[in-house]
C-alpha cells in the first residue's frame, strides 16, 4: 500500500505525458533534419483505484509478476478508451474522488465489458494549479453544458457546444 497512491498516479501520468511531448519534439526535429515525415507517438493511460491482488503468479515453469482484479480490469478498459475520447489520461470515479485536487473534466458515463453498472469517467488535464485558471473553469462549464444537452437527447443543440469545448480545451 502506498500513501496517496491516486494522487501519485495522476502526477506520474502527467509527467509521462509531458515527457512524451518533449520526446516528440526531439523526434520531429530529427525527422525534419533527415528529410522524412514525423509520425508522433501518442499514449493512453487508464487509472483506477481499488483493491487488487499483486505479486508473482504462475508456476515454477513460468512465473510472472502481475496484478489482478476487477479494478485492474477497469483501468485497462479506461486505457483503451483514450483513443476514442482523444485524451492521454482517463480515470475512473474512485480515482477521481481520491485525487480531487487535480484538474479533471468529466467525459462520459460508459458501460465497460465485465461491469453491470456504468462508470463515470474523467480526463486528467492538469495539476492542482490548473484548477485555479479561468480557462480550466471555462472548459469544465462548457463540458458540463455539453453533457447535459447530450444526455437529454438535445443533439442538434450539442453541436455548437462541442465547438466551444474544443476551443476551451486549446487554452
Amino acid at each position: 500500500d502506498v500513501p496517496h497512491h491516486a494522487q501519485r498516479a495522476c502526477e506520474t501520468a502527467l509527467a509521462m505525458e509531458a515527457r512524451l511531448a518533449e520526446l516528440n519534439g526531439v523526434w520531429k526535429a530529427e525527422a525534419e533534419a533527415e528529410g522524412r515525415p514525423h509520425i508522433p507517438v501518442n499514449m493512453g493511460i487508464g487509472l483506477n483505484t481499488g483493491v487488487a491482488t499483486v505479486g508473482n503468479f504462475g508456476s515454477t515453469q513460468r512465473l510472472q509478476y502481475s496484478c489482478l482484479g476487477d479494478e485492474v480490469n477497469l483501468a485497462s478498459r479506461l486505457e483503451g478508451l483514450c483513443k476514442t475520447y482523444v485524451v492521454a489520461v482517463i480515470v475512473g470515479e474512485n480515482t477521481w474522488r481520491q485525487a480531487a485536487d487535480f484538474a479533471m473534466v468529466e467525459l462520459d458515463l460508459v458501460m465497460v465489458k465485465g461491469k453491470t453498472k456504468p462508470e463515470r469517467i474523467y480526463a486528467v488535464v492538469g495539476d492542482a494549479a490548473m484548477t485555479q485558471r479561468l480557462e480550466y473553469q471555462t472548459l469544465v462549464d462548457r463540458q458540463a453544458a455539453f453533457l447535459l444537452l447530450y444526455r437529454t437527447g438535445s443533439f442538434a443543440e450539442c453541436l455548437p457546444v462541442i465547438e466551444e469545448c474544443a476551443e476551451a480545451a486549446k487554452s
